[in-house]
């Protein structure tokens, strides 16, 4: 059964380092880099696209090569943001390679270009241009999308040629050893099972009286030593030493065990142990000799899985709060059209307002710069993405810490903050991200609390009514829009006829952006409040400059609306949840009968 197993192992490596080295040189010939065909991108194509996961091969270096007459651009990126980016738009998909022939590509029809160049994009993470371009990558690494274009907007991919190279060392020279190594594996197995079936025509010794062979041959000896060892006169069965029949060294070899003469059991146990380390030496060699080519590009199948990217790499929120200080601080000194570029959602609402304002009131606003930012945020498959970043501001007189929410609606598109509100430091939470500066998102526990804490404010601002186990809203920065309110309903000076109704924000959904925290989670939200006031005919009312500034009507009536917004932030711990706002901000007013 020894001997039957070496066989089959000798012939199974044999045959499979064959195999691997006839492959080998089928798939790669005998150069030291193989090339595929060159193809022309197809015409009306914005982009060519590769996806380096597709290339079917490991343990190498695989290089794209595009030469134009024009200016090229080529970017590396993450598959979520170039999906994204070139939705729509069309472009030449490489979607398979076949070394060495050729590289298969296909036509996506769709647009002529996308919404913004692709040299202008920030979220490439390598890039070159020129009339030829070329990224070289590792086939082991993390795989990411190569993406060629015109470097200039008027420019095409007309007439480019595509080469895919990959490095295949020395191949040749492997292959070569591998069919030596399969040749020796293939003579040994033939040994081998060759002197197995000459064995099976060698008679086997007979058993005597239950004994083994050995015992046979034993008795034998004996006979043989005792008939050398009788002199003249010796009577036969007789022996000078003993009457047991049995030579001196027979005697000794029995005292120290019984072991066998050369022949016996001894010489048989002794092939066996040799034929045993033989057999774990093929076994050792043809695992050396196949662990030869894990260094040697090797063909394997590839595993297509959905990319994911996290909303910012480690580092880059301050960067970008610094560039976005800088253009809110020159969008707040031209036209309030210009914040469209750096705020959205209900930032940008309160933005315009606040410019109004400072227009009526002939002031100036100014964005504030930060000394040191925290930011995180989860994992994406897909567009949007958003993060959220904790800042300090860099002037001493302010010593409340800005929390923002950023957001980006699509890879075509900026960075834009989408909420931001001054909070004290404490109130800051801790965001804990992982190796790739990744935060989890916050569990359902906190959604739910927060829910409750914005249905709170909704009661506190309304009515100046509280719920009974919920934050302290006065203290939390909600008590100046219920003095306002009861300003304007004063008993003396005020309006008989006022009413406030107040509702959650829902232009976009604030509590679907949450985060985890140490100990729970921390989330943005807004409330929405409408003050009517009925002004009676014989009253002449000042309605301040402020609520000049936002009027969205001309007409005269009898009937005033303003409309405010509360933001707020919402951190939760365990059970207990908090909140945090820097106060009311009016938005709009509104004249009617």
């Amino acid at each position: 059964m020894i001997r039957l197993a070496m066989g089959i192992v000798c012939a199974l490596c044999g045959l499979g380092l064959a195999g691997l080295s006839f492959s080998a040189l089928s798939v790669v010939g005998t150069e030291k880099e193989t090339t595929t065909k060159a193809f022309s991108a197809g015409d009306g194509a914005y982009a060519l696209v590769l996806d380096e996961a597709i290339v079917p091969f490991e343990h190498t270096e695989a290089t794209l090569t595009v030469t134009s007459d024009q200016e090229l651009f080529l970017g590396a990126a993450n598959g979520v943001d170039v999906d994204d980016y070139l939705t729509g738009v069309a472009h030449e998909e490489i979607t398979d390679v076949d070394f060495p022939k050729t590289a298969h590509h296909r036509l996506i029809a769709g647009e002529p270009q996308p919404e913004a160049p692709a040299p202008e994009r920030d979220w490439w993470t390598a890039e070159d241009t020129g009339t030829t371009v070329s990224r070289s990558f590792d086939l082991d690494a993390e795989p990411q999308v190569i993406v060629v274009t015109p470097a200039e907007p008027a420019g095409t991919l007309e007439g480019a040629q595509v080469t895919l190279s990959m490095k295949v060392g020395e191949v040749l020279g492997m292959a070569l050893l591998g069919f030596a190594g399969a040749a020796a594996f293939l003579g040994l197995a033939a040994f081998v099972f060759l002197r197995m079936w000459v064995s099976r025509f060698r008679p086997r010794p007979k058993r005597v009286n239950g004994a083994g062979p050995s015992g046979v041959l034993r008795r034998r000896r004996a006979e043989s030593a005792g008939a050398a060892r009788r002199g003249p006169g010796s009577e036969a069965g007789t022996d000078s030493g003993n009457g047991d029949g049995l030579g001196d060294s027979t005697r000794r070899s029995r005292r120290r065990g019984g072991a066998a003469p050369a022949g016996g059991v001894s010489t048989l146990r002794g092939r066996s142990r040799r034929s045993v380390r033989a057999l774990a030496g093929l076994s050792a060699g043809a695992l050396v000799l196949s662990g030869c080519g894990t260094d040697f590009p090797q063909p394997t199948r590839p595993e297509l899985t959905p990319y994911e990217r996290p909303a910012l790499e480690p580092g880059q929120a301050g960067p970008f709060l610094a560039s976005y200080s800088e253009r809110l601080d020159e969008a707040l000194r031209g036209e309030p059209e210009a914040l469209e570029a750096v705020q959205t959602g209900p930032l940008l609402e309160r933005t315009r307002a606040e410019m109004l304002m400072a227009e009526h009131s002939d002031s100036t606003l100014g964005a504030a710069s930060y000394a040191d930012v925290r930011a995180g945020g989860p994992m994406f498959e897909s567009y949007p993405l958003w993060f959220m970043a904790f800042a300090t501001p860099r002037d001493e007189d302010i010593d409340d810490a800005e929390a923002m929410l950023v957001t980006r609606d699509s890879a075509a598109g900026e960075w834009t903050v989408a909420q931001s509100v001054f909070v004290p430091q404490e109130s800051v939470p801790t965001v804990l991200a992982d190796e790739r500066g990744a935060v989890e998102e916050a569990p359902p526990e906190h959604e739910e609390a927060a829910a409750r804490v914005v249905d709170g404010a909704v009661s506190y601002l309304t009515d100046g009514k509280a719920p009974e186990g919920g934050p302290d809203y006065a203290a939390a920065g909600f008590k100046d829009f219920r003095d306002y309110v009861g300003g304007l309903g004063a008993e003396d000076t005020g309006f008989e006829d006022l009413e406030v109704e107040c509702s959650p924000y829902d232009g976009m959904p604030l509590s679907d952006y949450a985060l985890a925290t140490e100990g729970g989670g921390v989330s943005f939200a807004e409330v929405r409040c409408q003050i009517t006031v009925n002004v009676p005919e014989d009253y002449f009312v000042d309605l301040g400059d402020e609520i000049e500034a936002v009027m969205t009507t001309d007409d005269e009536g009898s009937t005033i609306r303003i409309d405010i917004s509360q933001p707020m932030l919402v951190t939760t711990e365990g059970a207990s949840a908090e909140v945090a706002s820097p106060g009311w901000y009016m938005l709009a007013s509104a004249t009617s009968d």
